[in-house]
């Protein structure tokens, strides 16, 4: 079907789109779902819920015809329904379902291509990583309108590469939209937004579910649900817990989080005579010509753990790769970049020195990759997996994710992993060097909430004097206890800086 010349006309309401009878899915001898029955109907709006790994982003891509049932009648049965009449085969239904989530943010930060938001959007009427098709007044309309509705469109030059988390997030969800689809998938797609984001997101999708759009959306929290999730499957350990209507009394009510940005700090310098860890003075950071930061004054002194706050955009996740040198400064006479008292020290010290843990890191890693090794490449701070970690590297990483209770994911590849599975991973390979100074940007984003604050005592737990947090995050909730300081950001300056 030549998608750039049909639009997804809406079902009628009750209309069959996808059933699923007894559907079971293993990769390398795990069950990622199994004995899955689900019928989605047109105007159906269902929150899909669960603990990292029980099989939610699995559910999804079956949903979407990305994945298949096992073969076979273990398998199951699975149809999709195109005008009514039911198919084995996903073709004629996939253009009709956008999807914007976590694994397809990590695909683009992975390959790291130089790609406009423009061709980004447009890539989903391909319903590929990039646009073949025609390039013409009907593609550029389209792109347009889904880039105005998440409110992108002054982004459409911009290259994907510096955009932040929350705006890649924006770009993806317009991305989905531009076909016009029946059924709107969002796999972890609020993760990396600020509130202010996060309800725009949110009103965008709430008016394509009264237009009759039919919503799957993976949510982890209860108290930010919004109303129009009237139905929520719910999965454990692979399989269905619960399907079905939301108990009354039990919609979260799209209320907000206690919001990062509200913590109040001391706008003022203490003098201090001891040696700091990082000095940032006079910095500016530039990225394809824009100011991404702009006149940075920053230091980091031993047993000092900082927040670093901001809204999306505001140079956040920027300022941190500049702490763990993975971005350089602009030369300039008065700037002054140390870290451990150096002015330079070789990337790959840096790395066994500074722990970070990143959407982009993450990304970096192949879906081929053993979850265990990943892990064993926090010891020299290696990126990828060319060279292969040392016996004892491994022996160390076994050794922390065992006392972690994660020693069922060592024999998985990144691949089979959820979300939520491979930001645990991350988090491990981060801790495993014991750095002197440990970078978290969103951290805990896509986590449970009973594995965030897993690794949130974790975190509480390090002694000060040995590692220092410098941490990323838009709630709260999910702040350490332990942070000392804050620093504010906004449109990549420092608004205010100072003790909590």
């Amino acid at each position: 079907m030549d998608m750039m010349q049909t639009r997804c006309e809406i079902p009628a309401p009750g209309s069959l789109l996808v059933s699923m009878d007894a559907v079971s899915v293993h990769r390398g001898g795990r069950a990622l779902v199994s004995g899955v029955n689900f019928v989605l109907r047109a105007g159906e709006h269902w929150a899909v819920t669960g603990e990292n790994g029980s099989g939610k982003s699995t559910f999804l891509r079956l949903v979407r015809g990305d994945l298949w049932p096992d073969q076979g009648a273990t398998g199951g049965t699975r149809h999709f329904y195109v005008d009514g009449q039911p198919s084995h085969s996903p073709v004629g239904m996939r253009h009709r379902v956008g999807l914007a989530g976590a694994d397809l943010r990590d695909y683009y930060r992975h390959r790291e291509w130089n790609m406009s938001v423009t061709s980004a959007v447009a890539s989903g009427l391909s319903d590929a990583p990039r646009y073949y098709g025609p390039w013409n007044a009907s593609v550029e309309e389209r792109v347009h309108r889904a880039l105005t509705r998440v409110g992108m469109e002054a982004f459409a030059q911009t290259g994907l590469e510096i955009l932040s988390q929350g705006e890649l997030v924006k770009v993806l969800l317009a991305r989905a939209l531009v076909t016009d689809p029946i059924v709107l998938i969002l796999d972890e797609v609020d993760d990396g937004l600020d509130e202010m984001s996060r309800r725009d997101v949110l009103r965008v999708v709430e008016m394509l579910a009264q237009g009759g759009t039919t919503i799957l959306a993976v949510s982890h929290h209860r108290e930010s649900r919004p109303d129009f999730l009237h139905r929520e499957i719910r999965f454990e350990m692979g399989k269905v817990a619960f399907c079905g209507d939301v108990p009354q009394g039990t919609h979260g009510g799209s209320s907000s989080l206690p919001l990062a940005t509200d913590v109040t700090c001391e706008n003022r310098e203490v003098q201090r005579t001891d040696t700091p860890l990082i000095v940032l003075h006079k910095v500016q950071v530039h990225i394809d010509e824009q100011v991404i930061l702009e006149d940075i004054d920053w230091q980091l002194f031993p047993e000092e753990n900082w927040a670093i706050l901001g809204r999306n955009g505001a140079g956040k996740s920027t300022f941190l790769k500049l702490v763990a040198g993975e971005i350089h400064a602009e030369a300039n006479p008065e700037t002054v970049v140390s870290r451990f008292g150096y002015s330079s020290l070789p990337l790959s010290m840096l790395r066994r020195q500074i722990g970070m843990v990143s959407y982009t890191i993450q990304a970096g890693f192949d879906d081929d990759d053993p979850a265990l090794a990943v892990t064993a490449t926090g010891v020299r701070g290696d990126l990828a997996l060319h060279v292969r970690p040392d016996d004892h590297h491994f022996e160390a990483a076994e050794s922390l994710l065992d006392r972690l209770g994660l020693i069922r994911l060592a024999g998985c590849r990144m691949g089979e992993l959820s979300q939520g599975e491979r930001r645990k991973i991350i988090l491990c390979r981060a801790l495993l060097s014991s750095p002197r100074v440990l970078c978290l940007d969103e951290p805990l984003g896509g986590l449970d909430t009973f594995s965030k604050r897993t690794f949130l005592d974790l975190l509480e737990a390090l002694d000060p004097q040995q590692t220092n947090l410098v941490f990323i995050s838009h709630h709260q909730r999910d702040l350490p206890a332990t942070l000392t300081h804050a620093v504010f950001l906004d449109q990549g300056r420092i608004v205010k800086q100072g003790r909590l």
